[in-house]
C-alpha cells in the first residue's frame, strides 16, 4: 500500500511538473531572466539544479552548501507565501530540471524521499546537486526551512547515496 501511495505522489508531481514546465514555456516574455527565476506568478525563483564531478567530503560540504545564493533568494522569494503547492510545484520543477541533467526522475524522488520527515515540513527544495560524497554517487539536496510564519531562512542539506538511498550526511543550521 505504501509503495502504491508513493507511485501515486510521484505519478502526481510528475503531471504537475509537466503542466508547469509547459506554463513556463508558454508564458517567456521578452525580458532578461537572472538565472534561476522565471516570470510565472507561483514560481518567482525557481531552485537550481545541477551534475557536477565534484567529490565533497563533510568540509566540503560545509564551504560549499552552508550559505548559498539561491538560498538566500528562496528566503526572500517565500518567505511569507510558503504554501505546500508552492513546494509541489517546486518539487515538480526539479523533477523536470534532473531529466534535463540526465537523471532519472524515479531515482532522484525515491532519494529525495529518503530524506524522510524533514521534506514534509514547512521547507522548499532550492537547490540538487548530482555529484559525489566520499566517492559514492548522491544527490545534495539543499531546503530552506522554517517553523514560525514569515520564516524560511533556515538552511539545512542532505547527501543521499543514489544507490542504497541512504542519508550520508545532513547539517542544518538548527
Amino acid at each position: 500500500m505504501k509503495i502504491f501511495v508513493q507511485v501515486l505522489e510521484f505519478l502526481f508531481i510528475l503531471v504537475l511538473g509537466v503542466s508547469l514546465s509547459f506554463l513556463l514555456t508558454s508564458c517567456k516574455n521578452e525580458t532578461i531572466v537572472q538565472p534561476g527565476e522565471v516570470n510565472v506568478d507561483i514560481l518567482t525563483v525557481v531552485p537550481v539544479v545541477q551534475k557536477t564531478v565534484n567529490n565533497y567530503d563533510e568540509a566540503s560540504l560545509l564551504t560549499t552548501f552552508g550559505n548559498t545564493e539561491i538560498h538566500e533568494r528562496f528566503t526572500q522569494a517565500y518567505k511569507s507565501s510558503y504554501s505546500a503547492s508552492l513546494k509541489e510545484s517546486i518539487v515538480g520543477y526539479l523533477l523536470i530540471d534532473v531529466e534535463k541533467i540526465g537523471e532519472s526522475p524515479a531515482g532522484f524522488m525515491d532519494c529525495y524521499n529518503a530524506v524522510g520527515e524533514f521534506k514534509d515540513g514547512k521547507s522548499l527544495p532550492c537547490m540538487v546537486e548530482s555529484a559525489k560524497y566520499n566517492g559514492k554517487d548522491a544527490y545534495v539536496i539543499v531546503f530552506n526551512w522554517g517553523i514560525v510564519q514569515d520564516d524560511l531562512g533556515h538552511i539545512a542539506y542532505y547527501v543521499i547515496d543514489k544507490s542504497t538511498k541512504e542519508v550520508l550526511s545532513h547539517t542544518s543550521c538548527r
